[in-house]
């Protein structure tokens, strides 16, 4: 049995200060939830001025979205319906700290805009869709867009766009989602908003998108027909393109052309707050200037539990 590693959801300020998510599992099954291993991970830098990663909270549940605050408390949804709070987990008993707080369906992704303001969605065994919001104290639930959700971005607690199954797109305008049409009906695998009227999404079957008050519409579509882009982030000016196996990407300009700026990143998630974080499937990358990339991470979690067997968490 060949072990493999994938990574996913970076959330943090810089590549060598985030958190990540890492999967461990067979490779000629591919990742199986209850079969398979869920880290999270951190990166770090020392004193003296290495960048250490460590795994930190391991599980065989299938954990479906990370994002880390600025502050640093570190946030976990899981698809057994768990959200998972470390207030620290640069801290030495870090392991110690996890709370793990039960919802009412299970999780599908989570994201937020500060320590008040975090979401998460799912769906029950009967197919009610549900959001939850944290205030920094408890979960609460809150309107569902009413839809299979797979991505939320937004720029404040009454700006908020969720993306989903079947190119639904729906805005929360702090009491209500209202549905948006869109010119095709792909799963979306992100949105971005990157001001009040100028807002990107990324779909399943290839397509960057772009919306305003004015209406939405197809402006580009990736290098491989037909195959997924993943996320989509506006950062330094430009947008960037989250390409999976075809590289790191980006809009030349306000064209219909995306470009590979790195083919051997294989990016499939970004965090833009502070510098480009970009996630790919074997390590963690970032930018503080749009030019210069570094990575670290790769076969980090392979190396480390080289001599234990899958789902062996001693």
């Amino acid at each position: 049995m060949a072990i493999e590693t994938a990574y996913f959801h970076a959330s943090g300020v810089a590549y060598d200060d985030c958190a990540f998510i890492a999967q461990r599992f067979d490779g000629d099954r591919g990742y199986r939830p209850g079969a398979s291993e869920c880290w999270v991970m951190q990166a770090a830098r020392q004193p003296d001025g290495a960048i250490a990663v460590t795994h930190q909270y391991g599980t065989q549940r299938w954990f479906t979205g990370l994002w880390r605050s600025l502050e640093g408390k570190t946030y976990v949804a899981d698809g057994t319906g768990e959200a998972h709070l470390n207030p620290d987990i640069a801290a030495d008993d870090s392991h110690q700290r996890w709370t793990r707080h039960k919802l009412k369906s299970s999780l599908d992704g989570i994201w937020g805009l500060d320590d008040r303001n975090v979401f998460t969605w799912g769906a029950t065994r009967d197919d009610r869709f549900l959001f939850y919001r944290w205030d920094g104290n408890a979960w609460t639930d809150m309107p569902s867009p009413g839809f299979d959700v797979r991505t939320v971005h937004g720029l404040d607690p009454r700006s908020l766009w969720a993306g989903g199954l079947g190119g639904a797109l729906a805005h929360w305008d702090g009491s209500t989602w209202t549905r948006i049409s869109l010119p095709l009906a792909d799963d979306l695998t992100s949105v971005f908003a990157a001001g009040p009227d100028e807002v990107y999404a990324t779909t399943a079957g290839g397509s960057l998108l772009e919306g305003s008050r004015s209406g939405w519409g197809r402006v580009a579509d990736g290098p491989g027909p037909g195959t997924p882009l993943f996320a989509v982030a506006k950062w330094g000016g430009e947008l960037w393109v989250a390409g999976g196996l075809f590289g790191l990407l980006r809009r030349k300009g306000r064209t219909g052309e995306l470009e590979v700026i790195k083919d051997k990143v294989l990016a499939n998630g970004f965090d833009a707050r502070k510098n480009l974080v970009i996630c790919c499937f074997d390590r963690i990358c970032g930018t503080e200037d749009g030019a210069k990339f570094k990575c670290q991470g790769g076969g980090v979690l392979l190396e480390n539990r080289k001599d234990k067997e899958l789902l062996d968490f001693s």
